[in-house]
């Protein structure tokens, strides 16, 4: 075995000092709902030295959101068909399907926040949805073949506010990911057609236990 070197690095720090230290990536969207989009942001670890994979561990964070684009306010005393969203005049981080054409009432009514749930509206039925993303990371061998470093994560019902979420721990090299340099990316989806957004915080850290060659 050659020498064994333990490098840390912060692959997605960048760009100019902030006044408290946080800093993020550009944004990416998601397009067709409930199909990958992966973060243009991928970069390579790259050690001074090659090697085989030891250990690695990682400390990675992104934050999600839902965009809510596309979908009217409700409106009093408006014919609705099958299929129409609407978001009620205060948001509240869900969407409402018309699964009940009709005419809505003169009063907006209080709207259930339990996906699946339904309130009747005049002669229209709206039923409580919410806006999904999927989440996970992946690394490969550059060139190589992409592997999940863990399974998908789900924020359900994601609200228009960002939600930071943090994936952290050790993990041993497996097949396509197990040597120097090494790539790594961020994977998403969301339910919705174009309405989740992602982007990356420069803390995220990535560390790497290997054999030099």
């Amino acid at each position: 075995m050659g020498r064994v070197i333990n490098y840390i690095e912060h692959p997605f720090g960048k760009g100019d000092l902030t006044s408290d230290g946080v800093q993020w990536s550009a944004t990416v969207d998601t397009t067709t709902a409930d199909t990958d989009v992966a973060h243009t942001d991928s970069p390579t670890i790259e050690p001074p030295d090659t090697g085989k994979i030891i250990e690695l561990e990682f400390g990675l964070t992104a934050a999600f959101v839902g965009l809510f684009t596309g979908y009217s306010a409700w409106v009093a005393s408006t014919a609705y068909v099958l299929g129409n969203f609407v978001v009620p005049s205060t948001h509240n981080g869900y969407i409402y399907e018309c699964t009940t054409a009709g005419s809505s009432g003169t009063t907006e009514p209080v709207w259930p926040t339990v996906v699946g749930n339904t309130i009747a509206d005049n002669t229209v039925v709206w039923t409580c949805r919410g806006i999904d993303i999927k989440w996970k990371w992946q690394a490969c061998n550059k060139d190589g073949t992409w592997v999940d470093l863990l399974a998908y994560e789900t924020e359900t019902s994601i609200n228009n506010v960002y939600v930071e979420r943090t994936m952290s721990g050790r993990k041993p090299p497996v097949t396509n990911f197990d040597s120097i340099p090494f790539e790594v990316q961020l994977v998403f989806q969301c339910n919705r057609l174009n309405q989740g957004r992602a982007k990356i915080k420069n803390s995220g850290y990535i560390g790497v236990i290997y054999s030099a060659s």
